[in-house]
This record gives structure tokens, C-alpha cells and sequence, in this order.
């Protein structure tokens, strides 16, 4: 673990030192967590440390372990202008571009929480003049949970058709 990672997760023990940890009830915690933690750093730093172009290739990494540590209602519309701003700049580059997802620790719960990011993205996306589904050449899950084709069924209709044929899964079993 290194620089921001470290960072984050001492504030989430200090959070939790402070605030007794839930067993139920947990969403609003979180949240509370998540805005904690995007107090602390520049929105830009916290996005750059989990979203990022792989060098010398037209991929795009998403680290979801690390975005849910601070992802919020609140920050969802300038979170997907940073998202939508690497994949211009790789089509840009490259005409094309793939997407790596790491889902580590994705949940039911998690899907049900970010609902209305994933809707706001996906309609961000059908809605640009840029064709982002079409330019999309794959999206490979990595850690995809077991539950997965359960969320991907609650999401589906919300997902491009173009992109439905372009999901790969790597399950972390």
C-alpha cells in the first residue's frame, strides 16, 4: 500500500475509531465515510489514483476498491466528466479504447448505492455526440464478484446493447 491508498486507509480507521462501525445500517456510514475521506483530498487527486490510462495502450483502469472509499451523490457528475474526459482523450489517441474494471468487493448492496451514478453515466454516455458504446472495443471485469450476473441482469437495461456483447468477465475465483 502507497501514498494515497495508505492515506485512505487511515482515515477510514480513524473514521471508524471515531464512529463505531455499523452492522446494519451501513449505507448512510458510508456515505458519511465517503465524504469524510473527499474532504481531505482534491476530488482530481482522489480520481487519478483509481482511474487511469495504462501507458502505450488505449486502456483505461478503474480501480473500485479504491473509488468507493470516497464515491458520493454528491460528486457523481464531475466523477463521470474525469471518466468521460480519459476515454475522449484515449479515442483521441487511438480511435478506440478498452476498459478494465477491477470489481474487488462489489456487492448487491454496492450495485444498489451507485444506481443512480451507473444510470447518470450510462445516460451521459448515450446522450454525447461522441460515440463511447461504438468506440468501446471491450470492458473486461476483473474480480467480478459471483453475484455478478445478478447485478449485470439489474443493469442491463440501463447498458448500451451495442456494449452488452463487449462485457467480459474474469471472475476472482
Amino acid at each position: 500500500m502507497d501514498g494515497i491508498d495508505k492515506q485512505i486507509s487511515n482515515l477510514q480507521q480513524q473514521f471508524y475509531a471515531e464512529n463505531k462501525k455499523n452492522t446494519f445500517f451501513k449505507k448512510s456510514q458510508k456515505q458519511d465515510l465517503a465524504k469524510s475521506i473527499g474532504q481531505e483530498f482534491d476530488l482530481t487527486t482522489l480520481l487519478s489514483s483509481c482511474i487511469y490510462l495504462i501507458p502505450d495502450t488505449n486502456i483505461i483502469y478503474m480501480d473500485y476498491p479504491v473509488l468507493k472509499t470516497f464515491l458520493f451523490e454528491d460528486i457523481y457528475e464531475k466523477s463521470i466528466d474525469f471518466i468521460l474526459e480519459k476515454y475522449s482523450h484515449i479515442i483521441q489517441q487511438y480511435n478506440s479504447y478498452v476498459v478494465h474494471v477491477n470489481l474487488k468487493g462489489f456487492t448487491i448492496s454496492a450495485a444498489q448505492r451507485y444506481q443512480k451514478g451507473i444510470i447518470m453515466f450510462t445516460d451521459k454516455c448515450n446522450n454525447s455526440t461522441t460515440k463511447f458504446a461504438e468506440l468501446m472495443k471491450k470492458m473486461v471485469i476483473i474480480n467480478a464478484p459471483s453475484m455478478m450476473e445478478t447485478i449485470n441482469k439489474m443493469m442491463k437495461p440501463f447498458i448500451d446493447p451495442i456494449l452488452v456483447g463487449k462485457i467480459h468477465f474474469q471472475s476472482n475465483k
